[in-house]
């Protein structure tokens, strides 16, 4: 058993020898006061178990590390403000009922998380919680390469639009979705997050128009987007 009172903090302990025999000077405690950016308290272990505790700590954390200061940095480069510009326009009304399903992805601002993926599409389903489900499949480096999707969940956070959401991929951190153009028979679709860093053309199929492409990225630049900055996403033929 630890005595907190003693070992933890560091404190002398009185260390008596019977006769004969020479005092022995006090263990190392084990428990320690942490640093100001650690939990509150540490076990001490001997420097072979330290060093190897180090290795399989990295080891566990280091790919949910990596993915939370992914979902943080996105967070914090979708929120960027445009200075001098004003705030984006939503639409005035989306009908959920004709918006779920699936939604290819055009083009896009590239940004890190969906760098080299192609033949990308959301799909969006309603969740008996009432929050919804937000698949996100892709393919890496190439057409022919396999599928792969990320999980997702999103809310819609204006109920009197449903034209603003928030989806979250990697708990607890979440982006803002907003839809600020919508075709009136729902063909295709064009979201973006409020400081402008981010914007997704999506269509109900994999190929769009010459001419609706150009039409909605007419509309880009009027909500305040420089257009040479829409990159189209490689998607298989018809």
């Amino acid at each position: 058993m630890i005595d907190l009172d003693h070992a933890a903090f560091g404190t002398k302990i009185k260390n008596r020898a019977l006769p004969g025999q020479q005092a022995r000077s006090p263990a190392k405690p084990l428990l320690r006061p942490a640093g100001k950016c650690s939990p509150a308290w540490r076990i001490e272990l001997p420097g072979r178990l330290r060093q190897r505790k180090k290795r399989v700590e990295w080891g566990v954390l280091k790919f949910p590390l990596l993915a939370a200061c992914g979902a943080l940095a996105l967070g914090a480069f979708a929120g960027c403000a445009s200075p001098g510009l004003p705030p984006l326009r939503t639409v005035g009304h989306v009908d959920m009922d004709r918006y779920l399903g699936r939604w290819y992805v055009i083009a896009n601002i590239p940004y890190f998380l969906e760098n080299g993926k192609v033949a990308s599409y959301d799909t969006y389903a309603r969740r008996p919680d009432g929050k919804l489900d937000n698949l996100f499949t892709f393919r890496r480096g190439g057409l022919d390469a396999p599928e792969q999707s990320w999980h997702g969940t999103a809310w819609v956070t204006n109920t009197a639009t449903n034209a603003e959401w928030k989806v979250r991929f990697i708990w607890p951190f979440s982006s803002t979705y907003l839809v600020l153009e919508l075709d009136p028979d729902y063909r295709w679709a064009v979201v973006g997050t409020p400081g402008r860093g981010l914007l997704w053309i999506l269509a109900r199929e994999r190929q769009m128009s010459a001419a609706d492409y150009e039409h909605v990225l007419t509309l880009t630049e009027r909500q305040g987007y420089d257009r040479t900055k829409i990159i189209r996403v490689p998607q298989p033929g018809p």
